[in-house]
């Protein structure tokens, strides 16, 4: 009988085969979870950006909920009009920017003193609808906003939201 030292070729090339379909497993497994992990990140920035530009229109909106102003919107805009002088306006709305930062969008809102704006991440458009029930004024906001996946597919979808108001100026 003959004493075997070492592997025979046919053992080795098992072998080899077998490490090369754990290593597509394993590299394909680590891809995929990149690109999930990247999608996340895309998808928690946006959650938070809709967040601060709905928490932006509440506080516009409060500031301006008082007998002293009347609340409309024009589809573009919520304008804010003194009721005693009404040339005196301010408004809440989306511009187009230049894209160095963000997406190239931002909130502007339009105070009595000063004028502050927030560069969004991922609004593209922005639509304001108002009717009055009550004398109490209910503002509809639907911002679309850029949901483009990590495989780079451009995808949009509509935020909306209402802005309820106490007081109608006059």
């Amino acid at each position: 009988m003959r004493n075997k030292k070492g592997f025979t070729l046919a053992e080795l090339v098992i072998a080899l085969l077998l490490l090369a379909i754990l290593s597509v497993v394993i590299v394909s497994f680590s891809l995929t979870i990149h690109a999930n992990i990247a999608n996340f990140e895309n998808v928690v920035e946006t959650t938070d950006d809709m967040a601060f530009l709905k928490e932006m229109v509440v506080q516009w909106v409060s500031h301006f909920d008082s007998e002293d102003y009347l609340l409309t919107t024009d589809g573009e805009n919520i304008l804010a009009t003194r009721a005693e002088a009404p040339s005196e306006q301010y408004a809440l709305y989306l511009q187009e920017t230049d894209a160095t930062e963000g997406n190239g969008h931002e909130l502007v809102a339009e105070y009595e003193n000063w004028t502050g704006t927030y560069k969004t991440k991922a609004a593209t458009g922005a639509r304001f609808y108002s009717t009055t029930v009550g004398g109490n004024t209910l503002i509809k906001c639907s911002i679309e906003y850029d949901t483009t996946a990590a495989n780079g597919k451009e995808q949009f979808e509509l935020f909306s939201f209402t802005v309820g108001t106490r007081v109608q100026g006059g």
